[in-house]
């Protein structure tokens, strides 16, 4: 009986750390959200298109900073403002993925995409088109961003382009085409989600290649 209060105060004990982090990391994302929202240069550049800030070349990755957790976003913010492209674009990651508003983590994409992280480009195309799927001019946007960011080996950019072709969305459709560009979306080995998704795709798209042939 002894043993069994303990399993249950450890259990509440345990219940309540998590809501403490889980409020603290809060706190931190809503404050870098408010950094971010702050600064009036990276919110304008944000409505801009990838492809008309992407550099020719990309940037070495050469912090050693995960930004995985929220308590490493100060850092790792701090380090994008001094001008380093992965932080901007890990510590967007995390924001996203802790649940913080596209107002404050998509600039950060933004500038990762303007120093020279291809997947920065690729990330901030891909929030502009689900902002204003229906808007031609985002479409065209967003191709032309995963078009450039292809090209400098981003996986996910060579998945997103390929299903574009495949799908006539802000360029002509080009079945052929999208197959060709999903060949380099498995940089990274088959259990990448970017080559996962291309594997899928370019089966879809030559099964729909198969069928227009002419009956023998």
């Amino acid at each position: 009986m002894f043993i069994r209060k303990l399993m249950l105060l450890a259990a509440v004990s345990l219940s309540q750390l998590q809501t403490a982090v889980a409020e603290e990391d809060t706190q931190i994302v809503e404050r870098i959200d408010a950094q971010v929202r702050a600064n009036a240069q990276w919110t304008q550049e944000a409505e801009h298109c990838p492809a008309d800030l992407m550099p020719g070349h990309r940037a070495l990755e050469i912090n050693a900073h995960d930004c995985n957790t929220a308590d490493q976003l100060d850092g790792c913010l701090a380090l994008c403002s001094a001008g380093d492209a992965y932080s901007c674009l890990h510590t967007a990651v995390t924001l996203q993925q802790l649940g913080g508003d596209p107002a404050g983590f998509e600039p950060l994409y933004q500038r990762a995409c303007k120093l020279g992280a291809a997947s920065g480009c690729t990330n901030h195309a891909a929030g502009l088109y689900r902002a204003d799927m229906q808007n031609e001019r985002v479409q065209a946007c967003a191709a032309r961003s995963f078009t450039k960011a292809c090209d400098q080996d981003d996986p996910w950019a060579c998945t997103m382009l390929g299903m574009y072709l495949a799908r006539g969305i802000g360029v002509k459709k080009d079945l052929p085409k999208a197959l060709e560009v999903l060949k380099k979306s498995c940089k990274h080995g088959e259990e990448d989600p970017a080559c996962s998704n291309a594997l899928q795709l370019g089966a879809s798209i030559r099964k729909t290649l198969d069928e227009a042939k002419p009956a023998d």
